[in-house]
C-alpha cells in the first residue's frame, strides 16, 4: 500500500506523533453527545476513532481524498460509530447534510483552495455547530517546499485570523502547541501549531432560520454515507 509521505501510519495509537493525538482529544471536549461529527481530511482514520471513543457522538464520518489512507483506517481503526469514506471534499456535494461538530487538523497548509475549503466546511455546519481548525505558524515553522514537500504553504497567525474571518467564520477562541515534541495546548496562537475554534459568523446565518433543523437524524445517516463511499470507490 502506498502512502504519501506526512501521514502519521501507525496500526496503533502508540506510533502516531503527541502533537496529533492531542489535537483530537482537545477537540473531543467539545462534541457534545449525540453529535453528528465530519473529521476532515481524516487521514489514516485513527482521530476519527479517537473522537468516537473519547466522546459520545451519534457518528464520525471521517473523510479523506486518498484511497490508501482510508483503507487503512478501515482496516486499523474500526468503529461502530465511524465511517470512513474516500472523497475529495472541494468537490463531494454534501446536500443537506449538516455537522453539528467538525474538525480539520493540518489540512489547509497542503490545499490551494483554501477559501473554498473552510467556505464549504462553514455551510457544512449545524446552526450553532462548531468547527475547530489547526495550521502550522509560519513564523515557528517557516515555510520550505523542500523541507515541507506536501505542504504549499504556510499561516502566520494573524494570516490564519484573516483567512478564517474572510471564510465568515467567528474565531470562538485560540489555542497552540508549541512545539510537535509536547503537543501540550494552551490558549492564544503564537506555537509551532495554531488550533481554532469556530462558529459560522451570524453575518453569513441569514440562510438558515431556527426553523430549520439540520441535526442529521442517525436513522439513515451511516447508510446516506456508505452510498456516497460505494459511488467514489
Amino acid at each position: 500500500m502506498a502512502i504519501e509521505d506526512g501521514r502519521q501510519v501507525s496500526p496503533t495509537l502508540d506510533g502516531v506523533r503527541r502533537d496529533h493525538l492531542e489535537r483530537y482529544r482537545f477537540a473531543a471536549r467539545f462534541i457534545p453527545d449525540g453529535a453528528a461529527v465530519l473529521d476532515a481530511a481524516c487521514g489514516m482514520g485513527y482521530g476519527s476513532w479517537m473522537l468516537a471513543e473519547l466522546a459520545r457522538p451519534r457518528a464520525v464520518i471521517g473523510v479523506d481524498i486518498s484511497t490508501e489512507a482510508i483503507g487503512y483506517g478501515v482496516l486499523h481503526y474500526p468503529h461502530a460509530r465511524v465511517a470512513l469514506v474516500r472523497a475529495d471534499l472541494l468537490k463531494l456535494d454534501l446536500g443537506d447534510q449538516r455537522f453539528d461538530v467538525i474538525v480539520s487538523f493540518e489540512t489547509l497548509e497542503h490545499i490551494c483552495e483554501d477559501r473554498i475549503f473552510l467556505t464549504r466546511l462553514r455551510r457544512a455546519l449545524a446552526p450553532g455547530g462548531m468547527l475547530i481548525v489547526s495550521t502550522p505558524n509560519q513564523d515557528v515553522m517557516p515555510f520550505d517546499p523542500v523541507y515541507y514537500a506536501q505542504h504549499v504553504r504556510h499561516y502566520t497567525s494573524g494570516e490564519f485570523a484573516d483567512l478564517l474571518t474572510a471564510c465568515g467564520l467567528a474565531v470562538m477562541s485560540a489555542h497552540t502547541q508549541a512545539n510537535r515534541d509536547g503537543g501540550d495546548i494552551k490558549p492564544g496562537f503564537g506555537g509551532a501549531f495554531d488550533i481554532a475554534v469556530c462558529r459560522s459568523a451570524a453575518a453569513f446565518d441569514d440562510c438558515w432560520t431556527s426553523s430549520h433543523l439540520w441535526h442529521v437524524a442517525v436513522s439513515g445517516f451511516m447508510d446516506d454515507w456508505a452510498i456516497v463511499d460505494s459511488m467514489m470507490t
